[in-house]
């Protein structure tokens, strides 16, 4: 076995622990409202699986790395928004290399969980009227409106004879 697969191994075999592989949306998420914490392991860089258990009212666990990542822009974490722009209570960021950081945001999250179903919010930037701003700022300028458009009345436009 490879390192790799020897962890794995031993993930699948811990009792409280559960690998579930690739969820399809729906279950993804209702499974995400039953789970404490969602560890982020590194990969992938800025996922939307942070955001999604955030909104579920799980606590994310966001790694951070010693040293900029190949390749990876100027990241030290997994998911840097998350860390900067959301922060404690819902997002934890431990050293990647430190079991003991792990362990104390684990801790964290046991110690903070809310009841199933509570607790969950969606952070500002992603609301319904910041994306709704994001969009002017991106395209009011660039996008030209369509023609305003007369919407024939009831009777044709023939006007109402009476």
């Amino acid at each position: 076995l490879s390192p790799a697969q020897a962890q794995a191994l031993r993930l699948h075999t811990h009792p409280r622990i559960r690998f579930v592989g690739h969820q399809p949306k729906a279950i993804w998420n209702a499974l995400l409202t039953q789970v404490t914490l969602l560890l982020g392991i590194g990969d992938p860089l800025i996922g939307p699986s942070a955001l999604d258990a955030v909104r579920a009212g799980a606590m994310y666990l966001n790694p951070t790395f010693p040293a900029r990542r190949a390749g990876a822009y100027d990241y030290l974490s997994q998911h840097p928004y998350m860390a900067e722009r959301v922060g404690a209570p819902t997002v934890c960021s431990y050293a990647s290399s430190d079991p003991d950081s792990v362990r104390r945001c684990v801790k964290t999250a046991i110690q903070n969980k809310a009841p199933a179903g509570e607790g969950g919010h969606t952070p500002a930037d992603f609301s319904r009227s910041a994306y709704i701003a994001r969009f002017r700022d991106i395209f009011i300028d660039r996008v030209p409106l369509p023609p305003k458009v007369v919407a024939p009345s009831v009777d044709g436009g023939m006007g109402n004879p009476g």
